[in-house]
């Protein structure tokens, strides 16, 4: 006529259960014996056994345990009991149960679902000691032989440290929830600076553009008209800078450009071969002065007409040959241009910019293509350029 309830937490708890039954069973047949007939010598074996086989098990339970009647009196508890609440055997037998904790009316809950149910498993509380115990209450009923309930056995797992880790466990996921809106902010912030940065180096290059787009072109209507020898020396340098400059702005525009997304290809219709004759144009008067000579081969099975962004493609090849005519002082510049094979949609044609200047050296080769970098912090100084 009782009741071991045993849960899968623990073997811990497993002996917990097991100190229960005992003391279940102790005062079963303590009662059941005290009201037969029996010899004495009999009686005495049997109530010496009980007690002495149930106090052992109680007091080798780790955590607080606790009889108590159907009134909440305490009428026994073990050693665990006397430590966590602070008071002597003598002072907790006979006292509320309910008293020692810092919610009695949770307390008294508790007990009434372990009379309601017959036992109840892991019911929190604390207990009021100098440190506030937090603990999981398990609770079973014990009945005399008439199956009738006459009290309970109550047992506290102490919870405190698991306590203390949820606690860190959840400040630890408050933080890391904080940090990640704090990098999330961060990281907007950074977007958006870098949005205006890019923003402003397009309004900014537009305008000086146009500006420098009317120097330049009354430059030319001026170097039109009757002027000395002077004079049309001063524009021609004038016009020079003009040119060098819109080519710097021109540059900054289009990396404004890659930096926010924003470039995009035309696909317009071309005649190729036209365009690289008009490009290497360009170049005729400075590698004449250089005494350099320019060698192209252009592959005449390429079609005629193709479609895509010529624009482009000239500031590409325009980049290439400046270089190879700045870093060349003698020698030749080789421009080819190859068909490597096509289809009824796609011709795939490569270019090759080849000089006899100086070259870069194999160690520098990866860092010219960092941003502003070059191959040699002498570089600037003596050809120009960023």
């Amino acid at each position: 006529n009782f009741l071991l309830v045993i849960t899968a937490q623990s073997t811990h708890f497993l002996l917990i259960s097991l100190s229960i039954g005992v003391v279940i069973i102790s005062i079963y047949l303590l009662k059941k014996y005290k009201r037969k007939s029996i010899e004495l010598a009999n009686f005495n074996d049997i109530l010496y056994s009980a007690s002495k086989y149930s106090l052992s098990l109680i007091e080798a339970t780790p955590d607080p345990l606790f009889t108590i009647n159907l009134e909440g009196k305490i009428m026994d508890a073990n050693n665990a009991s006397i430590q966590v609440t602070g008071f002597a055997k003598e002072q907790l037998v006979g006292s509320s149960f309910f008293d020692y904790f810092t919610e009695p009316d949770k307390a008294k809950k508790f007990y009434a679902y372990v009379f309601l149910n017959g036992f109840f498993s892991n019911f929190p509380l604390t207990i009021k000691d100098h440190k506030l115990t937090d603990v999981l209450f398990n609770g079973s009923v014990y009945k005399d032989e008439n199956n009738s309930v006459i009290g309970a056995v109550l047992v506290a797992r102490d919870i405190t440290i698991q306590k203390v880790l949820e606690k860190e466990l959840t400040e630890a996921k408050v933080f890391a929830e904080l940090s990640t809106a704090i990098a999330e902010k961060a990281t907007i912030v950074a977007n958006e600076s870098v949005k205006s940065k890019q923003q402003f180096l397009s309004n900014m290059s537009h305008e000086i553009r146009t500006s420098m787009n009317a120097i330049i072109g009354f430059t030319k209507v001026l170097l039109k008209t009757e002027l000395t020898a002077k004079q049309k020396e001063y524009l021609m340098a004038i016009k020079m800078s003009g040119d060098a400059l819109i080519v710097l702005i021109n540059d900054i525009l289009d990396l404004s450009k890659v930096d926010a997304g924003k470039m995009t290809f035309e696909k317009t219709p071309f005649k190729l071969s036209l365009s690289i004759k008009a490009m290497l144009h360009l170049f005729e008067t400075k590698i004449q002065e250089k005494n350099l000579q320019l060698i192209t081969h252009y592959d005449s099975n390429i079609p005629d007409v193709l479609v895509g962004d010529p624009i482009r493609l000239h500031q590409i090849i325009l980049n290439l040959v400046s270089n190879a005519v700045k870093f060349t002082h003698k020698g030749k510049i080789t421009v080819s241009v190859n068909l490597l094979h096509e289809n009824e949609e796609i011709a795939t044609i490569k270019f090759a910019i080849a000089d006899t200047g100086i070259g870069i050296n194999e160690s520098e080769i990866g860092k010219v293509f960092d941003n502003f970098q070059q191959a040699t912090s002498s570089t600037s100084r003596i050809f120009g350029g960023t």
